[in-house]
């Protein structure tokens, strides 16, 4: 459905992705990996100038290398959104909540703020994910756990799709987040 300028503004609304909250304060949102986007995604699936939010909300594709999508349909003119849907950039799916300022997402999941996330981890995963954040390389991890480095960075790969983590520095983001560094 397309639509028309709207006069609200996106203040009270956030977009939901693994442990992160992006919380919107402007009539105007940037998604993508520049360093002037609102919503920054640090992904090379993710275009540098992705996708734009507007007071609406709607949201419009700015002819990403690999699209936006909204409840799984590949979108291609602006399109209005509605509280709950999804959109997946590149490797990021994030859910779109209104707030208002609360301080709970009824009826959706909030971002991390335990352990819980960690334990939907293998135990291998785990493992692995603990030597990441220890500091250890790729090719240390391999050799300490007997595996090829190919394996390692399946693992990594794995533990950011379900941490909702795209990079080796949010990983230890996430980990200073929840105490685990000291």
């Amino acid at each position: 459905m397309n639509v028309t300028k709207e006069s609200r503004s996106l203040v009270g609304w956030t977009l939901l992705t693994g442990y992160r909250e992006f919380v919107l304060s402007a009539n105007e949102v940037l998604i993508g990996r520049d360093e002037t986007a609102e919503v920054r995604l640090e992904d090379d699936t993710v275009s540098r100038k992705h996708a734009r939010l507007f007071a609406g909300p709607s949201i419009e594709d700015l002819h990403s290398s690999n699209g936006t999508l909204v409840n799984g349909k590949r979108i291609t003119t602006r399109i209005r959104l509605n509280e709950g849907d999804r959109i997946t950039i590149g490797r990021y799916s994030m859910t779109l909540v209104r707030t208002d300022g609360k301080d709970t997402f009824e009826g959706y999941t909030r971002p991390m703020t335990s352990f819980d996330e960690k334990a939907k981890l293998t135990p291998r995963e785990q493992q692995v994910f603990e030597l990441f954040t220890a500091g250890l390389s790729q090719k240390s991890i391999s050799s300490q756990l007997g595996i090829s480095v190919k394996t390692v960075e399946t693992y990594r790969t794995r533990i950011g799709h379900k941490l909702g983590l795209a990079t080796r520095a949010d990983l230890v983001q996430y980990a200073l987040k929840e105490g685990m560094l000291k």
